[in-house]
């Protein structure tokens, strides 16, 4: 038996909901039922076939595992009913052969899914508490996590560039983790067929991560993200965050009007990438220079700004390697007055 105090009560009852699909297009990039706007960068995306879930929608009622889509995906629930509860989606055929998943939880939740094209999940809204998000294999996704310390972890895969490469993720407030890899298909193919199928239908094993774009909107809190080789917009909120754009020509921004003081890192700057410090006001603001310092193992040029002119700092932010000269010297003819670097 379960203890009480690891029980849910029926009030807080988690309930989710799962759908499936396999129709597409060239440039979807949202499923029905997600709202845009609650993604960053998503107000131009185009409307989603409206077919393109197409199952009754299922919700875990116990432990166990389920047979769904006429076979298609296995859904797998341990710990039902508990904060602990966790749930698989696994593709059980080749990769491409369930294209879509969406997923819906009125409360905090703790989910994987494995084998899909495109993810988008929408968890635990309004709520205080964490939920984590696995990705194995996929190649597009759209995230919206609540208001607790969150943690997202996408390993990716693409067949080609030709469709939406396109991650989306909204984490709330709170200390949020999101992390993005590339998923190692050819290792996995040994033990799983989804990945072994697909990879005799040419999908791209070794692929580097370049066709991938990355939109993050972090919220307030300490956050941390990292990035692969695409164009990358990550939006560290306010709060402190640790960003890695990873290759590509990024987009970085910190919020300082969070009402308590922060310190921003970005650990791997390269020519290309840009960033906005929002909160500085020409005339008022001022910023000085530290040649080196910030979190050990991630020093280098550092910025501090008072941003209301009250000679205290409200936020500092860490280019890691970097002497003050090798940080291009910013501007604010941004629009919303932001410092911008680029």
């Amino acid at each position: 038996m379960v203890p009480d105090s690891k029980m849910r009560s029926a009030t807080t009852l988690m309930k989710q909901s799962a759908t499936f699909g396999i129709v597409g297009f060239d440039h979807q990039s949202i499923l029905p039922g997600t709202n845009p706007a609650l993604l960053p960068n998503a107000a131009a995306l185009m409307a989603p076939l409206p077919d393109a879930l197409s199952s009754e929608p299922f919700t875990p009622a116990s432990d166990g595992t389920t047979a769904l889509f006429n076979g298609g995906v296995t859904v797998t629930t341990t710990g039902f009913g508990t904060d602990s509860e966790h749930t698989t989606y696994d593709v059980s055929g080749a990769w491409n052969s369930v294209k879509n998943a969406s997923v819906t939880a009125d409360a905090p939740a703790h989910l994987t899914f494995s084998g899909f094209v495109h993810i988008d999940a929408v968890v635990g809204l309004g709520s205080d508490q964490g939920s984590t998000v696995e990705l194995d294999g996929v190649k597009r996704a759209n995230l919206v996590m609540g208001e607790g310390a969150d943690r997202i972890d996408v390993r990716v895969l693409s067949n080609n560039d030709d469709w939406s490469n396109a991650f989306r993720a909204n984490t709330g407030d709170g200390d949020d983790v999101v992390s993005f890899s590339l998923f190692d298909a050819a290792g996995a193919a040994a033990a799983d067929p989804t990945f072994a199928a697909a990879l005799a239908t040419k999908l791209t094993y070794d692929y580097t991560g370049a066709f991938t774009q990355i939109y993050l909107d972090l919220g307030a809190g300490d956050d941390a993200a990292s990035g692969l080789a695409g164009n990358d917009i990550m939006d560290g909120g306010s709060g402190s965050s640790f960003l890695l754009g990873g290759g590509g020509n990024d987009e970085f921004y910190v919020d300082g009007r969070g009402g308590k003081v922060s310190w921003s890192t970005i650990t791997d700057w390269q020519a290309g990438d840009h960033l906005g410090l929002r909160g500085w006001q020409p005339g008022v603001s001022q910023a000085a220079w530290v040649e080196h310092a910030g979190t050990a193992g991630y020093e280098g040029a550092t910025l501090q700004a008072d941003l209301n002119g009250d000679d205290v700092t409200d936020t500092s932010i860490t280019w890691t390697g970097l002497s003050p000269e090798q940080v291009p010297v910013p501007t604010t003819a941004h629009a919303d007055g932001m410092l911008w670097f680029a």
